[in-house]
């Protein structure tokens, strides 16, 4: 006696489609959790990013805010470049204790346009006179600058007045702007900020 067997071989075709309807739902909803994580970590990079270079602005802003003269040391700036002398809280070693002293130091800032950052270096006076190592303190201050820029304004006699691309004098310019660019979304933004001078400016 012959059994005749049912044999089922393949898919029909709703199943296939089910199946490839299913695959690009799970698909999709993979790129859509990995696409909205991108976005996420996009914008908590540039918050941090905006953040350190508003920090950056604030600590030159109060170090050109300190600023002084101090024997014929010059005030010396290019666009991308600046030095000048500064009244810094100075930690000396007295007794074996270590003591805050507040003194003038001289402070820079430089811009590295290849490693796209801005480092402040300060030397302390008094440290320097004494040939110490420890006189000079260097350390980064801001990152991802695709480009900045600083300008000093200038007051001439007449009511003359313009932005200069570089200053070396032993009096002050009357402000100091700031220009910085910076990546977001691959798109380049700026941040522009002008800084009073009160103190130590060229008379008229």
């Amino acid at each position: 006696m012959h059994h005749l067997y049912s044999t089922r071989q393949g898919f029909t075709l709703i199943e296939l489609m089910t199946g490839i309807l299913l695959t690009a739902l799970i698909g999709f909803a993979i790129y859509q959790a990995l696409f909205q994580g991108m976005r996420l970590w996009h914008r908590t990079t540039q918050v941090k990013v905006l953040d350190e270079l508003n920090f950056y602005i604030e600590e030159l802003t109060e170090d050109v805010r300190n600023a002084v003269k101090y024997s014929t040391r010059e005030f010396e700036g290019e666009t991308d470049y600046l030095t000048f002398y500064s009244l810094q809280g100075n930690r000396i070693n007295s007794n074996r204790h270590d003591v805050m002293v507040t003194g003038p130091s001289q402070v820079s800032y430089q811009y590295d346009v290849a490693a796209q950052i801005v480092t402040r270096k300060q030397d302390d006076y008094m440290k320097l006179l004494y040939n110490r190592k420890d006189a000079g303190q260097s350390r980064v201050v801001a990152t991802h600058v695709v480009n900045q820029k600083l300008e000093y304004y200038y007051t001439g006699r007449y009511f003359s007045y313009e932005w200069r691309n570089h200053w070396k004098d032993s009096c002050f310019p009357r402000a100091i702007r700031i220009r910085l660019d910076y990546k977001e979304m691959n798109q380049t933004k700026t941040i522009s900020r002008v800084i009073p001078i009160t103190s130590g400016v060229c008379a008229v």
